[in-house]
Formats: C-alpha cells, structure tokens, sequence
C-alpha cells in the first residue's frame, strides 16, 4: 500500500474531518473512498470516449430518437425491435 501526503487547506481539512465523523469513518477511509470515486468516474469517461469513437453519430442519434418516441408514448417511429422495460420488483433498500 502506498502512502500520499497531501496539503489541503486548514478549511478543508476541517471539513473533511467533520465530514468523516459524519460517516462514521476515519478521514483515510474517506479519501480512500472519494479517490475511488474519482477514478472510477474517470475510467468510465474513457471507455465512453473509446466507445463514441468507435460508434456511428447518425445511428446513435436515432436510437435517441427511438427512445424519445417510445417514452413519449409516439409509437409511430418505433421498428420492429422491441424495447423491453423491466420494473424493479421490490423497492431498492437504500440501506442495504
């Protein structure tokens, strides 16, 4: 495991400090977390630019289209592919 040193404000470090209690963690595991946060964001970003990359403009913006017409109830522009939509069964336990 390597270790950071980082220089933050006297503010921000109170904050973090009170933010920490908050959670009921210690500021390490908070910074932990909010790094993983901050890393996962950015490897989704990429493998959403590699996949924009790849991908068609004119098809992504009629799926959009697809999409807007089936959610608006216009079903005058939906094809023959069905778009399924699966409602949760249970209610999601926030707590869990």
């Amino acid at each position: 495991m390597a270790t950071i040193t980082l220089r933050v404000t006297d503010q921000k470090a109170d904050k973090l400090k009170k933010l920490a209690e908050k959670m009921d963690v210690s500021v390490n595991k908070l910074l932990d977390e909010l790094t993983t946060v901050a890393i996962t964001h950015d490897e989704a970003h990429m493998r959403f630019q590699i996949r924009a990359e790849r991908g068609s403009r004119d098809r992504g913006l009629a799926t959009l289209d697809k999409l807007d017409a089936y959610f608006s109830g216009d079903q005058s522009h939906n094809t023959s592919a069905s778009m399924a939509v699966h409602e949760p069964t249970e209610p999601f336990d926030h707590n869990k």
